[in-house]
């Protein structure tokens, strides 16, 4: 259960939402209605932003699919459409926007199954996609960032080991191609974030 509610107007009218969608209940939860949860649409939603060069133009990332984007501030929205591969990067997982060239959409897709993970670009605001870098299995992407002072540069965060390319990296070209920033780790950080093992697998892009 993420959230539980009560009606501020109906006494004894509860409303919860989890995994499956939004329960009614009208009897102060002794029983509850999803309505067969008919209809609901589901997604855990990684990230959620705005174009800072259109603002009626939202996109966001999630488990369950590709990167969507909204043209009407965030009241419909459409998928990217799949990168043919075999890996099969079915989700998506983080994202950022470019401020100085619009449409330039740079973001983290994956293979949950299979801990296969990549980084995507699109020049054209998601009409048409490439993969930029293919990540060794067991990394992932766990944030992206554009550089607000240089043109073309953007930051890639990847969690994972460190040996076998996790830490942060850079690119330069718009996404284009990619530079591991590893420097100066202390020996004993073999992956990051260190000692995941602890962490509530939640709290990790965190």
């Amino acid at each position: 259960i993420a959230k539980l509610r009560a009606d501020r107007f109906v006494e004894g009218k509860l409303y919860l939402c989890n995994w499956f969608g939004v329960s009614i209940s009208e009897d102060s939860g002794k029983t509850w209605n999803g309505n067969y949860f008919s209809g609901i649409g589901n997604i855990c939603l990684e990230y959620i932003t705005v174009d800072p060069l259109n603002e009626s133009r939202v996109y966001f990332v999630g488990a369950d699919g590709q990167p969507a984007v909204s043209q009407d501030g965030g009241l419909t929205y459409e998928f990217f459409k799949y990168i043919d591969h075999p890996n099969n990067y079915y989700c998506s997982t983080a994202i950022a926007l470019s401020g100085f060239r619009s449409g330039t959409v740079i973001y983290g897709i994956t293979n949950n199954n299979e801990r296969l993970s990549a980084i995507a670009r699109s020049l054209d605001g998601g009409l048409t996609n490439q993969i930029s870098l293919h990540l060794p299995q067991g990394l992932f992407v766990q944030a992206l960032r554009e550089d607000n002072f240089t043109p073309g540069r953007f930051y890639a965060y990847i969690d994972g080991d460190i040996e076998k390319g996790a830490g942060l990296l850079v690119s330069n070209d718009w996404g284009e191609s990619w530079e591991n920033l590893n420097i100066g780790l202390p020996s004993h950080v073999k992956s990051l974030p260190h000692q995941r093992f602890f962490i509530e697998n939640e709290l990790l892009s965190v």
